[in-house]
């Protein structure tokens, strides 16, 4: 949909410096939306070649392999649940799946979180 008042400030995206592409502006009801928002348009402000080495350099969070071995072979982890079951777009990272021994803070639904949490508890009695 395009927007009714392109270029409006909300109190919100003033806070991040950058205009509303939208009207009413979504971060009135999300207020992520306008940080996400923020950080897409420096990450598009980057030159290409930039883009690229921050992806190549940037450190990724390791887990130890033994973790991540025991939750692919859980046999509690079920398949990821359907969009109509998600608590919101996937796009803060918190994919949800089904937990067949009902973890979660929805019982029978967890994030790898959650899962990578159970199993290195079993595992080393403490969290990764």
């Amino acid at each position: 949909m395009p927007p009714d008042n392109p270029g409006r400030l909300t109190a919100l995206c003033r806070s991040f410096e950058q205009t509303c592409p939208t009207h009413p502006c979504s971060g009135e009801f999300e207020p992520t939306v306008c940080s996400h928002w923020s950080r897409l348009n420096a990450w598009r402000a980057v030159p290409r070649g930039g883009q690229v080495i921050q992806v190549e350099s940037a450190a990724r969070p390791l887990v130890d392999p033994r973790v991540r071995d025991a939750v692919i072979a859980c046999p509690d982890r079920g398949s990821v649940l359907p969009v109509s079951e998600q608590d919101d777009c996937g796009c803060r990272g918190r994919e949800l799946t089904e937990c067949r021994a009902g973890l979660g803070a929805k019982p029978g639904r967890v994030t790898l979180r959650d899962c990578l949490d159970c199993r290195s508890s079993k595992l080393f009695g403490a969290r990764v």
